[in-house]
């Protein structure tokens, strides 16, 4: 399987955060990096991921492949669903966020998969201005705690 084909058999499973089967095209030491404070596991992001798709059941990355050059496959993904359950987000001090109803789509943001031989080592997001954590809260019409 080539970079290109790994790469769409992986985003086809993440964009709708089936990190399980997802998980069969990355390494054992697989990092998720750009959104969070720090790089997460497989495993970390599972536990992320999971508190996502309760809160969003139609949660979808809606990624794109737009280029591969060396170990890189140059993505690009543009956020999309709908904000039908609790978003449980006190593991990082910012609360439960109750249902809105409302549907969010963020602005597209470039990322890369780094590969180490046939899999997939890290995939890594610059997150787009209104993306990310504060575009959902903004789109929600909701502030984080503490503020």
């Amino acid at each position: 399987m080539s970079k290109k084909e790994t790469a769409a058999a992986f985003l086809s499973k993440i964009s709708v955060l089936d990190l399980n089967a997802g998980g069969q095209y990355s390494t054992d030491d697989f990092t998720y990096s750009g959104p969070f404070p720090k790089p997460l596991s497989l495993d970390e992001w599972k536990v992320t991921a999971q508190r996502f798709l309760k809160a969003f059941p139609d949660w979808n990355f809606n990624a794109k492949i737009v280029g591969e050059e060396a170990d890189l496959v140059h993505i690009t993904a543009h956020i999309t669903g709908t904000h039908s359950g609790d978003l449980d987000l006190t593991s990082s001090d910012m609360g439960v966020i109750p249902a809105t109803g409302k549907s969010i789509a963020l602005p597209e943001s470039k990322g890369r998969l780094t590969f180490q031989g046939d899999k997939i080592s890290n995939m890594h997001f610059e997150v787009a201005e209104g993306a990310g954590i504060p575009g959902i809260f903004a789109q929600l019409g909701v502030s984080k705690p503490n503020e």
